[in-house]
C-alpha cells in the first residue's frame, strides 16, 4: 500500500465531508476542487489512472463553476459541452477495463451535480457518485479514497435529511 496516496486520500476525505455540510454552493466547490484534487493524486499515485484523469478535470471544472457563480453568472451551456466532450475523451484514453467506467458515471454526475443550483439536487446526484466512487475505489486499491467515499455517503445522507428530510417535514 502506497502510504503517500493513501495520504492524499484521507486530505479528500476531510475536503468532501467538508463539502457536503456546507449550505453555500461558492464554499462547497471549493472544498470540492480541493477534494478531487487530492482524489487526482491519489488515485495517480495508485496508478489507477482513470480516476486520476477524471478528478484533474473535476478540479479545473469546479474552478470554472465558482467562478460563474460567484459573479452571479450562469454557466454557459457551451461550457458545460465541453466539460462533457473532455471527461468523455479522457475516460476512452485511460480506459483500461470495465470498472474505468465508474470514474466516468461520477465525473458526468459531478458535472451536472455542479451546474445545478438546486441544492437538493445537488446532494442527491453525490450520493450517486459517492456510490459510483465507493465501487472504483474497491478495485483499485484505494483504501483511503474507499473509506473517504463511504463517509461522503454518510455525510450525503445525513445533508439530505438535514436539509431537505427535517426541513420538508417543517413545511
Amino acid at each position: 500500500m502506497n502510504l503517500l496516496a493513501q495520504f492524499f486520500g484521507l486530505l479528500a476525505l476531510c475536503s468532501i465531508v467538508t463539502a457536503m455540510q456546507i449550505k453555500d454552493k461558492n464554499r462547497s466547490l471549493v472544498a470540492i476542487g480541493l477534494a478531487n484534487l487530492f482524489f487526482a493524486i491519489n488515485f495517480l499515485l495508485l496508478e489507477a489512472y482513470s480516476g486520476s484523469v477524471v478528478c484533474f478535470l473535476a478540479v479545473i471544472q469546479a474552478i470554472v463553476f465558482y467562478t460563474y457563480n460567484k459573479k452571479g453568472k450562469e454557466i454557459p451551456k457551451y461550457i458545460v459541452a465541453l466539460f462533457v466532450i473532455a471527461i468523455l475523451i479522457a475516460g476512452v484514453y485511460s480506459y483500461s477495463n470495465i470498472y474505468s467506467i465508474f470514474p466516468l458515471i461520477a465525473s458526468m454526475l459531478n458535472i451536472f451535480g455542479m451546474y445545478t443550483k438546486n441544492m437538493k439536487v445537488f446532494r442527491i446526484i453525490n450520493l450517486v457518485i459517492s456510490m459510483s466512487w465507493i465501487i472504483y475505489d474497491i478495485v483499485s486499491g484505494a483504501y483511503t479514497s474507499l473509506l473517504s467515499h463511504l463517509i461522503s455517503l454518510t455525510s450525503v445522507i445525513i445533508a439530505i435529511i438535514r436539509y431537505d428530510i427535517k426541513k420538508a417535514n417543517k413545511e
